[in-house]
């Protein structure tokens, strides 16, 4: 359908770069999805984002905010996904010894992360605006400690 032009572009949204590094070396593709966040970095620790972009693959992130996790009530967040509990804190922590909202930590990652696009979801206008003028004030920081490998945390389709 390319070849004749009734498609411009094809796409795949994937999980985890096992599965995006078996689809790229089989498939001739042109836009990938995937989750990145200051937890779940795996796409930029297996070297992947990197040869999307050499490809000439347009890249875009979803799950900067993991699913809401980060802005959980402290109790459930505790109770729920213990594993994570002090690296959210940290971050939390991290935002106010920097003036920033969380909100603003979480996108910046992301934007900064060498993606073409980050895709988000919002709750109202008042979010939406707040999101779009973090491109202003990013902050340009090593989140390299926040990662975590537990599929347990970083991939919402196992939580309870």
């Amino acid at each position: 359908m390319k070849n004749t032009g009734k498609v411009d572009k094809i796409g795949v949204s994937v999980y985890c770069p096992e599965v995006l590094d078996r689809i790229i070396k089989n498939f001739d593709i042109n836009i990938v999805q995937f989750p990145l966040n200051v937890f779940d970095q795996r796409m930029l620790e297996s070297g992947l984002l990197k040869k999307l972009k050499n490809n000439n693959i347009e890249t875009h992130a979803r799950s900067a905010f993991l699913q809401g996790l980060f802005f959980l009530d402290e109790k459930i967040l505790a109770s729920q996904f213990s594993q994570c509990f002090e690296k959210v804190s940290e971050l939390k922590k991290m935002a106010k010894g920097l003036n920033r909202s969380l909100n603003e930590v979480l996108l910046s990652f992301a934007l900064t992360a060498g993606v073409d696009y980050v895709v988000q979801g919002v709750v109202s206008q008042k979010q939406l605006i707040q999101n779009l003028n973090t491109i202003n004030n990013i902050i340009d920081f090593d989140f390299s400690e926040f990662s975590i490998s537990d599929e347990q945390i970083i991939n919402p389709t196992m939580w309870r």
